[in-house]
């Protein structure tokens, strides 16, 4: 099972047997991928895809199937679904919890591969993970679980000035700040910022910063099956992110894993006692004050740059899809390293960043580029990035036009 031609062979009962990938933009798209490669019919029941819809692996929604958007949660439309079964893949935050919160009734119809709603609360939860890792002994930031505005007293006066409130539910405060969190200065900042977020009703945390440059994080990303046996483990490297002291990343290298000594087994060991099921991809960042690797967070769910996974030969949604129908999932030993993903669109602001900082040549750009998977452009799925061409081409002329007109 070490390519996509080996999940082809699969039983007929199983190829007729959908997957109903839950989401929107780039993530959909790269989970769809890796399941369309492999044969699986992919039904995206959101119509927020916009162009990323033009993929070939992504089926037209059945007449019989509603949109998500006219349901007040995934129970509702499930139970309204025209559909005989569908393995449910989630690809946010938000759809893990709600696949997770399923009756029995629903999740044996709908199967999944994915955590409990016991787990999925702990780990999605950043001050229930800060207290779960406290507890295990795994070496993560400084964290202070935020239950009022006193609570900020407690926090050593001389960490202030590299500090950050991180949000427990990341989702959430994302729609409500576009960030990620909040950099802090001063306890007067953390107090300010700590109301603003208050008002919203989003809990948070105050975590020490792991001084060092986006390059030093990492990941380490794996699936575990219905039986509690690891199947795959994948490490890489964010190599560049935007905003580049503090965003999401943007150009990503696979790595051995050897470069992180036992943490792989020793991530195991933590989630294996809970039972977890399904995709994980946790995040470290390297500190290099005392050179260990600090967690930072688990997500339960396929990523982003997804196509990176694929590309290393660990297609984890596809084993995700096997293990939701009770099939069994072979391991996979070994992956490509050195393999790249890289997003352009926000990677070409990143790049120019540093570029003006000294700190990138034209050349490593260059070659960072040429030598990477791309977020929208594969040459077995061409459309979606047609798709954002065309899109972008006719904003131009609209807005060329729009200034001509007014003139």
């Amino acid at each position: 099972m070490n390519d996509a031609s080996s999940f082809r062979a699969v039983k007929k009962c199983e190829a007729i047997i959908p997957a109903l990938v839950l989401g929107s933009a780039y993530t959909t798209l790269a989970a769809a991928r890796g399941l369309g490669q492999c044969g699986v019919r992919v039904i995206c029941p959101s119509d927020s895809l916009g162009y990323l819809a033009n993929s070939r692996y992504i089926s037209k929604r059945p007449r019989g199937l509603k949109a998500l958007a006219e349901f007040s949660s995934l129970r509702d439309y499930l139970e309204a679904a025209d559909l005989p079964g569908a393995v449910l893949i989630p690809c946010s935050d938000h759809w893990v919890r709600e696949v997770a919160a399923l009756p029995q009734s629903l999740s044996d119809r709908f199967c999944s591969s994915s955590p409990s709603k016991e787990i999925v609360a702990i780990l999605l939860n950043k001050a229930k993970l800060a207290t779960f890792l406290k507890q295990k002994g795994i070496a993560a930031p400084l964290t202070l679980v935020l239950e009022s505005e006193s609570d900020i007293d407690q926090w050593p006066g001389e960490l202030f000035e590299n500090s950050f409130l991180k949000p427990c539910d990341s989702q959430r405060f994302n729609a409500c700040f576009r960030r990620k969190a909040f950099r802090v200065r001063s306890r007067e900042d953390a107090v300010g910022l700590y109301r603003q977020t208050a008002a919203k009703g989003i809990d948070m945390v105050l975590q020490e910063y792991v001084p060092g440059p986006g390059s030093e994080h990492y990941f380490i990303e794996g699936f575990i099956d219905a039986g509690g046996k690891l199947r795959g483990l994948l490490a890489r490297r964010r190599l560049r992110m935007y905003p580049v002291d503090f965003g999401d990343s943007t150009y990503s290298r696979t790595v051995p894993l050897t470069l992180f000594g036992d943490l792989g087994e020793r991530l195991y060991t933590v989630l294996s006692p809970l039972r977890y099921r399904g995709i994980f991809s946790a995040e470290f960042k390297h500190d290099l004050r005392d050179g260990q690797f600090k967690l930072l967070e688990i997500n339960t769910r396929v990523w982003w740059q997804f196509g990176i996974a694929m590309d290393s030969g660990m297609n984890f949604v596809a084993m995700a899809y096997r293990d939701a129908l009770g099939q069994p999932v072979d391991p996979v030993d070994s992956y490509r390293v050195g393999v790249g993903w890289v997003a352009i669109g926000s990677d070409k602001k990143a790049c120019w960043a540093l570029h003006r900082r000294g700190e990138l040549s034209l050349g490593s750009w260059l070659w960072s580029w040429l030598t990477s998977t791309k977020e929208l452009l594969r040459w077995d799925d061409p459309y979606p990035y047609l798709g954002q061409l065309r899109y972008r081409i006719t904003s131009i002329l609209r807005q060329i036009f729009n200034k001509s007109h007014r003139a």
